[in-house]
């Protein structure tokens, strides 16, 4: 039993560092109270409706919604703490933003990259 625990957690441990799961950004710190909103886009810049995201605060959804036909999200005014966002879509085809914060306030991308579980490698000759 020890073993296959140990097998589990170093399983999912390698899965998460493969970057395959990806629909969690890292931790962020907001140090002032701060509007978050703004649009999500995929690579070529078209609006992503329709994307369930979620606030999380110590694990846990504190706020839970689906953007809108425009890829528009808002958070409202989110208080200090520690927080990460997820991104809910289908067969997870995007990952997380990347979040930027520093004394102004934290900047969270538009543009959501593709997860890299789902891209289709071409080569060309």
């Amino acid at each position: 039993m020890k073993i296959f625990l140990l097998f589990l957690i170093l399983s999912l441990a390698v899965v998460h560092c493969d970057g395959r799961i990806c629909s969690v950004s890292k931790e962020f710190q907001v140090k002032q109270p701060q509007v978050l909103s703004g649009t999500f886009k995929d690579p070529a810049q078209l609006p992503l409706p329709g994307l369930e995201v979620e606030l999380l605060f110590n694990n846990k959804v504190i706020q839970q919604f689906r953007t809108d036909n425009d890829g528009h999200y808002d958070f409202g005014t989110v208080a200090p703490g520690k927080y990460r966002i997820r991104i809910k879509h289908g067969n997870e085809d995007f990952c997380a933003p990347k979040i930027k914060c520093n004394k102004q306030g934290c900047n969270v991308s538009a543009v959501l990259p593709v997860n890299p579980k789902n891209e289709i490698k071409v080569q060309l000759d």
